[in-house]
């Protein structure tokens, strides 16, 4: 017999349209927990003990088990205490200083927060929200409100989908318990704790202006190639394109361009639980970007997700373990609607390690970057593509001849940022720019990074030298 909660994600993986927490058996309890938030002037202990709450009773349901008081729930439990530090870092320190407040965030701006989950319906009506399945070419648009209930319903934990379950093989985590929870790694965690309380902040300081503009939205879009669509890159005569390359920088500098999203094949990566790498603060600092976590199933190898109009709200400083809040960041980029003009694509590179590392090399692992760079690149308007390299280990000399290939037969020019990697600050640009100049077509690229490793010595255990190679091939 299948279990419950199997049984919920297999119900969740073949629907069509996402289920609201406002349809679940469970909503009367959810509404019955928040109304007192809504209405009163909360502690931070009550806003601690509700969470907790409706996370016992969301097991409770997937398990059929009876309901679970408040009175059983402390304040400091493990599964919130990076939370609670949050709230009591950002009460005393960031709302007054950044909003210019005498008011108490959590007595101010968290009621507002439960009063999205409950207005949910208003916003994001029953069967108004339909996933972006594999295989699908498709586009969803949501309001900048109804995102924002959507990523209030997670703040309290409402959806049922559940974290961290290996069985859940479709759909990234959607609730932010992961996040909230102690944790070894724990500075991380409180920075994305607090990059998401300020977007909380920020929507209650503007929620007035946001109700006033229907035009305010985020569209996700999930690019899927056919075969038809996979161009014939060893017989393709298009010339290369340009390419700038920066040793300082992030991807996120180049406003105009289309950013590379450096993603796991389930989107978002831990951006709501442990993650603190390239896709994890980016999706940290631009929230609304976690909706796709929500819509989006898990991506094949033809197949990218686009992000467009997702408003960055805060800045940081550090990376991975030494993450930070930076604080409040108002981005200016907007169009005469005032949506933000940031598009984000979210492509997922192949795994190595140092027992597999010489198969990326292989034929078939090159096409299959390839053909995800493509879907990545080929469905923007944008003509630059900001980027650089994942941190799945790859080779990155040939990551970088990858997304070359790629980007010149969608026809785009590149802006590579390189992250202080010595070999490709000193020798990307002044590659590529030898190849333009001697008119090397996609195709003998193409061809030159195949053969690579029927050039390599058999003997050998050192990887490949991709740059030193390539220019052997192609003689230059």
């Amino acid at each position: 017999m299948i279990s419950r909660p199997l049984r919920v994600q297999q119900q969740e993986a073949q629907a069509d349209l996402v289920e609201m927490p406002f349809e679940y058996s469970h909503w009367d309890f959810i509404k019955s927990t928040l109304t007192p938030l809504v209405n009163g002037t909360p502690s931070k202990k009550q806003v601690l003990l509700a969470i907790g709450a409706i996370l016992s009773e969301r097991k409770n349901d997937l398990s059929g088990a009876t309901t679970t008081s408040l009175d059983q729930f402390s304040e400091n439990s493990s599964s919130v205490l990076c939370l609670s530090h949050a709230l009591d870092l950002f009460e005393e320190q960031y709302y007054p200083d950044d909003y210019n407040s005498e008011k108490s965030f959590i007595r101010t701006v968290i009621p507002f927060v439960a009063n999205l989950v409950l207005d949910t319906e208003k916003y994001v009506p029953s069967k108004s929200l339909k996933y972006l399945k594999m295989g699908m070419m498709d586009t969803v648009e949501v309001s900048k409100v109804g995102a924002a209930c959507l990523l209030a319903n997670s703040f309290f934990c409402t959806w049922k989908r559940i974290s961290n379950d290996a069985l859940w093989e479709v759909f990234p985590s959607i609730n932010y318990d992961e996040m909230f929870c102690e944790h070894p790694n724990y500075r991380p965690q409180l920075a994305k704790c607090l990059m998401l309380l300020n977007y909380f902040a920020r929507i209650h300081e503007s929620f007035a202006l946001i109700c006033q503009n229907p035009n305010l939205k985020i569209k996700f879009s999930r690019v899927c190639l056919s075969v038809n669509d996979i161009p014939d890159f060893a017989n393709s005569s298009l010339p290369l394109t340009e390419i700038e390359v920066h040793s300082e920088g992030s991807i996120s500098d180049s406003k105009d361009a289309l950013q590379m999203d450096f993603a796991n094949k389930y989107i978002g990566g831990a951006s709501i639980s442990f993650g603190c790498v390239q896709e994890e603060i980016e999706f940290s600092l631009c929230p609304e970007m976690n909706v796709a976590r929500l819509i989006c199933q898990v991506m094949q190898d033809n197949e990218s997700i686009l992000i467009t109009g997702a408003e960055q709200f805060s800045s940081h400083k550090g990376y991975a373990f030494t993450l930070d809040y930076g604080g409040n960041y108002m981005d200016t980029n907007k169009d005469s609607n005032g949506n933000s003009l940031k598009e984000t694509s979210a492509i997922d590179a192949l795994v190595f390690n140092r027992i597999t590392a010489h198969s990326q090399w292989q034929k078939s692992n090159i096409d299959r970057e390839i053909i995800k760079a493509y879907a990545g690149f080929c469905h923007s308007s944008r003509q630059k593509i900001s980027t650089g390299c994942g941190a799945f280990l790859g080779d990155k000399e040939l990551k970088s001849l990858i997304q070359t290939v790629a980007a010149a037969q969608a026809r785009k020019d590149l802006i590579y940022y390189t992250f202080k990697t010595q070999a490709l600050d000193d020798h990307l640009a002044n590659l590529v720019n030898s190849m333009r100049k001697k008119g090397v077509t996609v195709g003998q690229l193409y061809q030159a990074l195949c053969s690579i490793i029927s050039t390599a010595s058999s003997s050998s255990n050192s990887l490949p030298e991709t740059f030193k190679a390539v220019k052997g091939i192609l003689r230059l």
